[in-house]
């Protein structure tokens, strides 16, 4: 039969059932225009069909019979007696058959239904079960790396709203608008990657790695995953996977190159993220460091650089779909066209800060990722910020596989020579020239920075004039041959009057110093510490770390009441012992988008880390001898003042060859008029200096390790170290003055040194 006449008869079968049901429509019409034709109608064949109709028809025709039925009831009066009591038995009988067929057709539908669904549960269940058998029979079996590359993270992710409390993005609720444009910088543009996949060579990975074998076990899918419960589990997993890929491909493709992936980044990065990528340092990635001021230069004896960071992210289950269902660079219109409200806020400030950590660093490419969606960022020197569509961990993006496009986008920022060292241009129309226009001077001046400037030559004048007035300062009270002490002490008292006018200095006229100029002293999870040399001014420079979404709601309240309170013991009680007993307070508050930092003149090593560096035991109980009396002289200073430090330890006793030692790190102190609190803290520090509790020294009887360690467990106080209660123009006594030094050297007078207290 030719193709025509199959065309034919289809149209003829139409025209006949159409025709059927015309006639039908028609029969019934008719049917009901008189109790005759009703009759004759009732009494017919159709009706009797009703009731042997197929299960799959039995709706339709209830719906006939009910029709007729409502008929008949408005002409029930036109028929006799036997007559209405026949057809109304009739019409019933068929109505009932018909409701059961209905309910044994739905009935059968929800059986088919459930059947199904146990097949597909039987399905699921036997992938698993393959699955396993698979990553347990085969652990060693390798397959190639591009089949790998194609398997999805896992089969399930579910977020169970016990665990939302652990999640992170829903603290972004406590930022508003304003506080996020001040902490953040925002992108000049936000637009959707659209050719990622074409740019990254994401559809050309096979030619690359097709001959490279994985083990399959470090690739397996997992069953399903909480994200709430298990954010580092699951953060580790699809890292850790695309790592050991990368890694086989440069020991097959390429010559050894060290890459590696961090939960943590070094101390030199300059920001705090939750995966860091890195790989040995090139050329190039010097010259663009050598161009961008902001950037924490990596130290000499570490050869690597990141060139990519992964931010990490968890929203609360029920705001999950409006973060997944649209893309982000949507989300970023909607933002800045008409939503600018908190509501939105934690959706764009996770860009906001991954987009921030990226000019921070100088990076081009970045993920941000929820574990169930990630999405990859490029950015460019105008501010400018592409975002990817997001690819999920079940089932990808349009068919490929998240790894897959981690694994693409990791591999093309290695090879991209302009990965790392990204700075700003300064165009007219580019995030530097927005930044420029604030009415923040110090964001104008970290603009500067982003974009490889000079620091301004305000700062410059300021920085050396702190620097020439600290340097008198100390001068005046350095010892020498031929000193003339009433000139000295006037010198002295000039130079110190110079200093409490000039510092702290304002957002104004600091200037944080360039990473370049800076070594990093110490990086936890709560501050950065560095040494500095900005301009000619030694500084240490502190910051807390700004969380965004910390797991601790009070994490972020308590890095700014730490600050604040170091600040205000510094110009407060505490204000008349700068550059004697702790050091001289350079500036305390926000820089551009470091919301907590805090600078100080640098006055030595910690105690800790002079014994740290010792090389035996007799040089250590050398350094304790040395420098016991200064330290317990800053330390009546503090208590004369009525201040407590409250977290006394090594590590914040900083000692300087000529200046002696000094206090620091006075975030936890507190004033009090308590003699117990200062005898029991001055028995802490006779205890770090292996001292009894007359000062005597226990060298013969224990070590500065056991003397720590009893620091840390003192409760109660037995030392009778005499601790003077006095008012704060009294100062330090000639034999406890914070300028004893470990030279033996002649000291300043009491009256001249109680004299600059004043």
């Amino acid at each position: 039969m030719s193709a025509n006449e199959v065309l034919d008869d289809a149209e003829s079968d139409e025209d006949r059932v159409q025709e059927e049901a015309k006639a039908a429509n028609e029969e019934t019409g008719n049917a009901y225009k008189s109790p005759e034709a009703f009759m004759a109608y009732a009494t017919s064949e159709r009706v009797e069909a009703w009731t042997t109709v197929e299960l799959s028809d039995a709706e339709a025709a209830l719906a006939m019979a009910s029709e007729a039925d409502q008929a008949f009831q408005k002409m029930r009066d036109k028929f006799s007696k036997s007559d209405a009591a026949m057809i109304d038995g009739r019409l019933k009988d068929a109505m009932f058959l018909l409701m059961k067929k209905t309910l044994q057709a739905k009935d059968t539908v929800i059986d088919a239904t459930r059947t199904a669904l146990d097949a597909k549960d039987a399905v699921i269940d036997a992938t698993r079960t393959a699955l396993d058998a698979a990553n347990s029979a085969n652990a060693m079996l390798e397959k190639p790396l591009s089949d790998c590359l194609d398997q999805h993270f896992v089969l399930e992710v579910i977020r169970n709203p016990r665990f939302s409390s652990t999640t992170r993005m829903s603290s972004v609720r406590s930022i508003d608008t304003e506080d996020a444009m001040r902490k953040f910088l925002a992108p000049t543009k936000v637009r959707h990657w659209a050719t990622i996949e074409a740019d990254v060579g994401l559809h050309h990975l096979e030619s690359k790695c097709e001959d490279i074998k994985m083990n399959v076990g470090d690739w397996g899918v997992l069953k399903e995953l909480d994200c709430g419960k298990s954010e580092a589990f699951a953060l580790s997993r699809m890292s850790q996977a695309v790592f050991l890929g990368i890694e086989r491909y440069f020991e097959k493709i390429y010559a050894p190159e060290k890459v590696t992936s961090d939960r943590e980044e070094g101390d030199w990065l300059g920001a705090r993220v939750d995966v860091s990528w890195t790989r040995a340092s090139r050329a190039s990635d010097k010259e663009g460091i050598g161009a961008l001021s902001t950037f924490r230069a990596a130290p000499a004896d570490h050869p690597s650089i990141v060139f990519l960071v992964h931010v990490h992210k968890a929203p609360r289950p029920r705001e999950l779909g409006i973060f997944t269902q649209l893309r982000l660079h949507d989300l970023w219109e909607r933002f800045e066209d008409f939503e600018r409200g908190s509501a939105m806020l934690m959706y764009v400030v996770p860009i906001m800060q991954t987009f921030t950590y990226m000019i921070h660093t100088g990076l081009k490419y970045a993920v941000l990722s929820t574990t169930d969606q990630t999405w990859f960022l490029r950015r460019d020197t105008r501010g400018r910020l592409d975002i990817s569509s997001p690819y999920s961990a079940v089932d990808g993006h349009e068919g490929v596989a998240a790894r897959r496009a981690y694994f693409a986008v990791v591999l093309h920022a290695l090879f991209d020579q302009t990965a790392t060292g990204m700075g700003l241009s300064t165009e007219s129309d580019s995030l530097y020239a927005k930044m420029k226009a604030s009415n923040s001077k110090s964001m104008g001046d970290f603009a500067d920075m982003l974009a490889g400037g000079a620091l301004g030559s305000n700062w410059q004048l300021v920085a050396h004039t702190v620097s020439d007035k600290f340097a008198e300062f100390v001068q005046a009270f350095l010892p020498g041959p031929g000193r003339n002490e009433e000139a000295v002490d006037s010198k002295a008292d000039e130079a110190l009057r110079s200093l409490r006018d000039l510092l702290p200095l304002s957002e104004d006229t600091f200037s944080i110093p360039r990473p370049q100029d800076c070594v990093c002293l110490s990086c936890s999870d709560r501050t950065i510490v560095d040494r500095c040399n900005s301009v000619g001014l030694k500084m240490i420079f502190k910051r807390w770390v700004y969380d965004l979404a910390p797991n601790d709601p009070t994490r972020n309240e308590r890095a700014e009441a730490a600050m604040q309170n170091e600040r205000s013991m510094y110009t407060g009680l505490l204000r008349e012992a700068q550059g004697f007993a702790v050091p001289f307070l350079i500036y305390a508050g926000p820089w551009a988008v470091l919301p907590y930092v805090l600078a100080i003149t640098d006055e030595g090593d910690s105690l800790e880390r002079l014994l740290t560096g010792a090389v035996n035991r007799r040089e250590q109980l050398n350094i304790l001898d040395a420098n016991f009396e200064s330290a317990r002289a800053a330390l009546s200073t503090i208590h004369r003042l009525g201040v407590v430090h409250g977290g006394l330890a090594d590590r914040n006793i900083v000692i300087h060859p000529d200046r002696g030692a000094k206090i620091i790190d006075l975030e936890s102190a507190r004033e009090s008029t308590d003699p117990d609190e200062f005898q029991l803290e001055m028995a802490v520090l006779c205890s770090i200096f292996n001292r009894s509790e007359n000062g005597a020294a226990l060298h013969k009887k224990r070590s500065w390790h056991d003397g720590v360690a009893q620091s840390s467990r003192i409760s109660g106080c037995e030392t009778t170290i005499e601790t003077k209660s006095t008012t704060a123009g009294d100062g330090p006594s000639d034999d406890h003055h914070a300028w004893a030094n470990a030279k033996g050297a002649k000291s300043r007078s009491p009256c001249a040194f109680q004299r600059t207290l004043k």
